[in-house]
């Protein structure tokens, strides 16, 4: 199988992260992997969580850097031993397998970028149609303008090593920013179907479904035509905010 290194960026998510490392725990994967956390100040019980499980994954290192879900993201890749990266927000959980089948899908790629299924494991039913409305939009922009999500991002360090990372001047939509960087330095892009990774729907109930998906477009149009994105929706969607 294949070695991964696993990236969490984190900021005060005690109600959360112990969802996603009893889950990790939980992996039939017998592989090498790595779990790298990289906290930006948590002032929660984070941190400590963090200690607590790392006699459970004896592979699960913390740094701590500057605030900035880009700024921790790239830090954690120089800390990062092997070639496979996934990247995973702090309120997402993986199934059972995801650790397994995501090595079997990126055996033998060396320059790609891809996301999983993924889907909300607190959500109501109109957030499991949302999602499968988004994929199939996924679908239809694959051969044009690819879209990857922060909530689980798999690729590898050649990939990210050669766009420069994700970009630490954007307040967000950076994983929009990544995801097309990528393709169009020319990496494939992939949808792993038989991946599964879930998420909390804490930004579709704390923001609005409709809003939210209003704003997610807003921002894919704006990073196709000028990689910039309006400072006026930072306070909406600011990294740590979401309880």
């Amino acid at each position: 199988m294949t070695p991964i290194s696993i990236i969490i960026p984190t900021l005060n998510e005690q109600g959360y992260l112990p969802r996603l490392l009893e889950s990790i725990v939980g992996q039939d994967y017998k592989c090498a992997y790595e779990v790298i956390i990289v906290d930006g100040g948590s002032t929660d019980q984070t941190v400590n969580i963090v200690h607590e499980y790392m006699k459970q994954i004896p592979t699960l290192s913390l740094y701590k850097y500057k605030k900035g879900t880009s700024r921790q993201r790239n830090y954690g890749v120089t800390k990062a031993k092997y070639n496979y990266l996934v990247f995973l927000d702090g309120d997402t959980e993986l199934t059972k397998y995801s650790l397994k089948r995501i090595a079997k899908d990126i055996k033998n790629k060396d320059d790609f970028v891809a996301v999983p299924v993924l889907y909300p494991y607190d959500g109501k039913l109109i957030d499991i149609i949302f999602g499968a409305v988004a994929y199939l939009y996924f679908l239809a922009v694959s051969r044009t303008n690819p879209i990857i999500s922060g909530m689980c991002i798999i690729t590898t360090k050649r990939t990210h090593d050669r766009i420069g990372g994700f970009n630490e001047k954007m307040a967000h939509a950076e994983d929009i920013d990544y995801g097309l960087r990528a393709y169009h330095s020319g990496s494939k892009y992939h949808i792993f179907f038989n991946v599964t990774v879930t998420s909390s729907a804490r930004r579709l109930s704390q923001i609005g479904r409709i809003k939210l998906g209003r704003m997610w477009m807003r921002w894919y149009k704006n990073v196709i035509k000028d990689r910039e994105i309006a400072d006026r929706d930072k306070a909406a969607y600011e990294f740590g905010k979401f309880k």
